[in-house]
């Protein structure tokens, strides 16, 4: 069982080490993207588990209406 319990505790430290490896790699808001990129970026995010959050939980997408939208955009529509 000791065993067992450092291997868990081996296995939850990889994963935090690679959760932070992503983080840290992730392509910032305001950094150049050519299209091809941009598109591969949308394919491989499609495949994933959760495309909601980040690997550490944080959301990664934002459900707007379109009331929200118009007032962010300073927009009217009769």
């Amino acid at each position: 069982l000791r065993e067992t319990g450092v291997a868990e505790a081996r296995l939850e430290a990889y994963k935090l080490v690679c959760k932070t490896i992503a983080c840290h790699s992730a392509v910032r808001a305001g950094d150049p993207l050519a299209h091809e990129q941009l598109v591969e970026i949308v394919k491989n995010w499609a495949r994933t588990k959760n495309p909601y959050t980040c690997p550490h939980g944080r959301p990664i997408l934002l459900k707007l209406s379109k009331d929200e939208l118009n007032r962010r955009f300073l927009r009217s529509w009769s």
